[in-house]
């Protein structure tokens, strides 16, 4: 569908907080869809989490967040 520049979507079950939103289910994803040269993500986890990262659809890396 149609997306925002520089807007990001939630997909799963979210919890939005006013500064940051928390999944809630086994398993979501997030797109971000931006034109720069680079993107800074902050994640953390109670417990290690893989997380997959695409560029451009791309699979790049696999990588874990604690």
């Amino acid at each position: 569908g149609d997306r925002n520049a520089n807007v990001y979507y939630l997909q799963g079950e979210w919890q939005h907080n006013y500064e940051y939103a928390e999944i809630v289910a086994a398993e979501g994803s997030i797109l971000i869809d931006y034109t720069a040269r680079n993107v800074n993500f902050v994640a953390v986890s109670k417990e290690p989490t893989p997380l997959d990262i695409y560029l451009d659809g791309v699979y790049q890396e696999k990588i874990t967040i604690q």
